[in-house]
């Protein structure tokens, strides 16, 4: 098995929860990134939906936009 060496700021392992650790897995350490990145998508989504509006739609308006677009594609 090899070995590799990563090197960071404290704040930085601390965001991905790693502070604690000294060994894991690389697919560990990518799953760590994954979710990081995925957390970062969904607040920058959260982020425009506010600024557009959208934030504060109901179900029921929900529902309408996603069987708009829906509409639209099939034509």
């Amino acid at each position: 098995m090899k070995t590799i060496k990563i090197k960071g700021s404290e704040k930085e392992f601390a965001k991905l929860n790693l502070s604690h650790v000294s060994e894991l897995e690389l697919t560990q350490f990518v799953e760590k990134i994954e979710q990081e990145l995925a957390k970062n998508a969904l607040l920058a989504c959260q982020k425009y939906a506010k600024e557009a509006g959208l934030d504060n739609l109901s179900l029921d308006e929900i529902n309408k936009e996603i069987d708009a677009a829906r509409n639209k594609n099939r034509s």
